[in-house]
């Protein structure tokens, strides 16, 4: 289509409350679950901006809304299998997405980072292939992971910090078989992506 009209997976919300030291206010946050489409870039861009705008103009409604801070989860089909050129390119458009949103709030994908502890950005496939799923935190209270912060994520054992569950390895132990059978297998008969998982510390003062 020439525009966008209307996502093909509608994306779900759903608020948590986590609740830190005593005395303290807990982080609140809406949570997204979107399956973005796998199609055309020009077309996964249209649905992937329309969702960034939603997102950022809810955060930015202070007034309006009940959550200041928002976290993106799931697969949004971002062609990254070659780090080296599609990094600059996401984090080009993530960074216009960062400064449309204004000083009051910070966008991170740590996702699109090399952690620390590994030699390249994590691979979210079964292949290890590509990085379709993010985790992007888009928050006005301070205390939440920024940007700049990606670069020492995993060197405080109670967070921040984020990682990919490689399940491929336990289906390869269980079975006796080689990573190339399994492919077909998980590409029909479970979920071909690994679960992603983002560790916060408690809020404090």
């Amino acid at each position: 289509m020439p525009v966008f009209l209307s996502f093909i997976r509608q994306p779900f919300c759903v608020s948590f409350k986590i609740v830190g030291f005593p005395g303290t206010r807990p982080y609140s946050f809406m949570a997204v679950n979107a399956h973005l489409m796998y199609g055309k870039m020009r077309d996964r861009r249209k649905e992937f901006d329309a969702l960034m705008d939603w997102i950022r103009g809810r955060v930015k409604q202070v007034s309006k809304t009940y959550y200041p801070n928002f976290m993106l989860l799931g697969d949004l089909n971002l062609d990254f299998d070659n780090p080296r050129t599609d990094r600059e390119r996401i984090e080009a458009h993530l960074k216009t997405c960062d400064d449309e949103a204004g000083d009051e709030v910070s966008v991170n994908f740590p996702f699109l980072e090399t952690h620390p502890g590994n030699a390249g950005p994590f691979r979210t496939n079964a292949r290890e292939s590509q990085t379709f799923d993010h985790i992007g935190l888009f928050f006005r209270e301070r205390g939440l992971p920024m940007h700049v912060d990606n670069k020492n994520m995993g060197k405080n054992e109670i967070g921040p910090d984020y990682g990919v569950f490689n399940f491929v390895n336990l289906f390869q132990d269980a079975l006796g078989q080689t990573r190339e059978d399994l492919y077909p297998r998980f590409e029909n008969k479970v979920s071909d992506h690994l679960p992603l998982w983002l560790r916060l510390p408690l809020p404090k003062d």
